[in-house]
């Protein structure tokens, strides 16, 4: 698997600093999405990453970043594909998109008072 893949880092926020920032919602349904706590981390250590970066997916480099061995950096970057978290841009590209969450994330909203004023 380690054929010059690229994945593209698809986070709902624009962060410029790559930090892990995801909501606790996000984090539940992905672990019980992939229900294996080897390829949620994998899956934490991309999140950790900037929006849109172009991140060679190496595993062999992945394996010194991450502490995994790199055959199961590649199991689990499958397994992320399996969950649709991965997905290939077309089936002759070597190109993947990363995708974070399935919903908006860092989206403080809700945390806003009804009642509370707002000055623009």
């Amino acid at each position: 698997m380690s054929d010059n893949k690229t994945l593209i880092i698809h986070k709902n926020n624009t962060q410029i600093a790559p930090f892990l920032t995801l909501s606790l919602s996000t984090i539940a349904e992905t672990y019980k999405k992939l229900n294996d706590a080897e390829a949620f981390y994998l899956y934490l250590f991309l999140c950790g990453n900037t929006n849109n970066y172009n991140m060679p997916f190496s595993p062999e480099e992945l394996s010194k970043k991450c502490g995994q061995s790199a055959s199961l950096i590649e199991e689990n970057f499958k397994k992320l594909v399996n969950a649709g978290i991965i997905v290939q841009k077309n089936l002759n590209s070597s190109t993947y998109d990363f995708y974070a969450s399935d919903e908006p994330i860092n989206t403080y909203k809700e945390l806003i008072p009804k009642n509370m004023i707002i000055w623009s």
